[in-house]
């Protein structure tokens, strides 16, 4: 009975022993791989277009109304944390890596604190990032998801000719979607959760993101001159390609994460 008793007594004190927190006072590195899906609002923008007429002498403005439906996909992360492990509860550190959310990727820059409930080698932790997103390669969306109601405009325009003549000239203009993209910059948010087991870290991540559309329009526009400049002058036909990227909207992304803590 004796030697059971001396042996149960030992297998508790390596239970206790594996039990006890790894996590000490110093430097850790930490990198991290996350996986999972993402998902980016409708974009909306109104971009205005200056049009130069036929004979040079002024510009009239429309403006645009561009809606797009957004985008999902696949999203995944590598990140490389690096910080100071204040005592077994608290950490704050700061990071790097790269984020894809399909052909969209981006290298953010954060903070990245995180508390861990308890102090043992099982222990559950909320952790965060907060930074900024450099757009590094852009993902092509697909343009027949856009929704332009007002892509035909129809405008007379008046203007001097130099010689106290005026004439007047009909403007017929339609605008096409040359091409899309969607860039990963600006504001980046993590918040996640899980649990680890000695140095190893299993939990799930919610992010927000700021994603800006890039978008090219490509002007059509026809000019139809007053008889009296020139019978001769036929109709004249211009085209333009205009560039614009300042829609922004949010995108969510919900990964599964994997860490591994070196001290």
């Amino acid at each position: 009975m004796k030697k059971f008793t001396i042996i149960f007594a030992l297998m508790l004190v390596a239970l206790t022993a594996s039990a006890q927190s790894e996590r000490v006072k110093g430097w850790v590195l930490r990198p991290e791989v996350n996986a999972g899906y993402y998902i980016v609002g409708t974009f909306e923008n109104v971009c205005t277009i200056n049009t130069l007429t036929t004979y040079g002498m002024g510009y009239f403005n429309h403006d645009v109304f561009l809606k797009h439906e957004g985008s999902y996909g696949a999203a995944y992360n590598l990140l490389a944390n690096y910080g100071y492990m204040f005592n077994p509860i608290f950490f704050l550190g700061a990071g790097v890596g790269i984020n894809g959310y399909d052909g969209a990727m981006s290298i953010p820059v954060y903070i990245n604190p995180r508390i861990y409930l308890g102090n043992r080698g099982f222990s559950c932790f909320f952790d965060f990032k907060v930074g900024y997103n450099f757009g590094i390669s852009a993902e092509s969306l697909d343009i027949n998801k856009y929704y332009i109601p007002n892509w035909f405009f129809d405008y007379t325009n008046y203007y001097y000719d130099g010689n106290n003549y005026h004439m007047t000239e009909n403007y017929f203009d339609f605008v096409t979607i040359e091409k899309s993209a969607m860039r990963i910059k600006g504001y980046y948010f993590s918040m996640g959760f899980g649990f680890e087991i000695k140095r190893h870290s299993f939990g799930f991540a919610f992010d927000l993101f700021n994603a800006n559309l890039e978008t090219t329009l490509h002007e059509h526009y026809y000019t139809y001159p007053n008889s009296q400049v020139s019978s001769e002058n036929p109709t004249i036909y211009h085209n333009k390609t205009v560039k614009y990227d300042d829609s922004n909207t949010t995108g969510f992304a919900f990964t599964l994460k994997y860490g591994y803590s070196i001290f």
